[in-house]
């Protein structure tokens, strides 16, 4: 892997995992950060698609397709949450 991959894969990640944990504290209604997890969701999918790019792994496009859900799935019903944690189990699972 080239460095820029390298930094694009864990900025994608470390992204994906500060707006998973909004995402939670929010759905858990302890924080109204509703701004900040959307504007957290931009950067998280910008980086999810450059990631993809410089890295192609196939469980990256079911990250994206996750992430690409999430918009459509509504929050504080099962979907939003499951997309979620499908997307980080699809980079997770395409660092193996």
């Amino acid at each position: 892997m080239s460095t820029l991959q390298i930094v694009a894969w864990w900025s994608a990640l470390s992204l994906y995992v500060i707006n998973l944990g909004v995402g939670l504290l929010a759905q858990l209604r302890w924080v109204k950060l509703g701004l900040t997890h959307h504007i957290l969701y931009f950067f998280v999918f910008s980086t999810m698609i450059a990631t993809t790019i410089l890295s192609f792994h196939p469980l990256l496009l079911l990250t994206l397709s996750a992430l690409a859900y999430m918009p459509v799935s509504q929050p504080g019903t099962w979907k939003h949450p499951t997309a979620a944690l499908v997307g980080l189990s699809g980079f997770l699972l395409a660092t193996i």
